[in-house]
């Protein structure tokens, strides 16, 4: 087995993010205990608008949920439901719509999860890069590599949702490695070494660890009863807790989201740079409460909206 340095994470679950302290070092680690989730299944009773109606009840911008966690999370989530009810009477979305759609959330997507991990193009210059292939004078070719493996990662994800393809570690290892593309040493195994996530005193289990973390995680998944968007958020939680990868895990955790999110019929969502700091605070909470409810309001909120984009999008190709 090969033993690598410590070495230092770019910002994947990132800078700024004041975690608990342990009192081992990131080699000698304990594992992370499994922390039991409630057993909760949440029911939506689903609207019974119409298209018509559909053009005066959905607004584009996006309404803000999060409020009092423990309170909303139900209400949050049904919701959601409630939205993805409306999309599925308006399934199968034509391929041009479907197609337009997830292009222009790419260039958003990948800007903004590469922006949270340190990435210095802009989102005009991210778009410059995927759609014109042009290279920015002043930047360093490897941001413009992650800009590139983010995308055919995205398409990846989405063409492992279309076929259903399951959840197991040779699934994420191979779009780690699409996410990694400029630096093939990193990739295509778990990491075999400990790290160091910047600007953080949580440390991840030792690499030894990592294997049989990853294997209960995957076997939780699909036995748990709770409703998706909590098993969702709990399993992003878990992976960017076990740090699996030397560097990539925020951006290959993110499209992991997004691969069960639309594996479960809900839209993509993109967590924006402009709301790192919510995002953090996700994980902070997590470590120090084990419940999910924070980053749980954060996906409801991202999906309400996302989800009232795609419908007026049908809205309008219908007039």
């Amino acid at each position: 087995m090969i033993h690598r340095p410590m070495q230092e994470e770019e910002n994947n679950l990132g800078g700024g993010c004041e975690l608990p302290n342990r009192s081992n070092s990131a080699q000698n680690a304990a594992p992370v205990p499994a922390v039991p989730r409630p057993e909760v299944l949440h029911e939506s009773q689903p609207s019974r608008l119409g298209v018509d109606e559909l053009q005066g009840a959905v607004n584009l911008q996006a309404t803000p949920i999060v409020n009092d966690p423990e309170i909303e999370l139900e209400q949050n989530i049904a919701r959601v439901d409630t939205l993805k009810a409306e999309l599925d009477k308006l399934r199968p979305l034509s391929h041009e719509l479907q197609k337009k759609l997830l292009d222009e959330f790419c260039v958003r997507y990948t800007y903004d999860s590469n922006a949270i991990e340190g990435n210095s193009l802009s989102l005009k210059e991210t778009e410059l890069v995927l759609l014109r292939g042009v290279t920015i004078g002043g930047k360093p070719l490897k941001d413009h590599q992650e800009v590139q493996g983010h995308r055919d990662a995205f398409y990846q994800m989405v063409q492992m949702a279309d076929n259903k393809t399951p959840l197991t570690k040779e699934s994420i290892i191979d779009l780690h490695s699409l996410v990694l593309a400029g630096s093939l040493e990193q990739t295509g195994s778990y990491r075999r070494g400990g790290v160091i996530v910047t600007n953080s005193t949580e440390y991840p289990p030792h690499f030894e660890f990592v294997p049989q973390l990853m294997d209960d995680l995957l076997e939780y998944m699909p036995a748990s009863p709770i409703h998706p968007i909590e098993k969702i958020a709990y399993f992003h939680l878990d992976f960017e807790r076990t740090h699996p990868f030397f560097d990539g895990n925020g951006r290959t955790g993110r499209l992991l989201m997004n691969l069960q999110l639309m594996q479960h019929g809900y839209a993509p969502i993109n967590i924006k740079y402009a709301d790192v700091d919510r995002y953090y605070l996700c994980f902070k909470d997590y470590f120090a409460t084990h419940r999910a409810n924070i980053l749980v309001n954060l996906i409801a909120e991202y999906l309400s909206a996302e989800i009232k984009l795609w419908i007026n999008a049908f809205i309008q190709t219908t007039r």
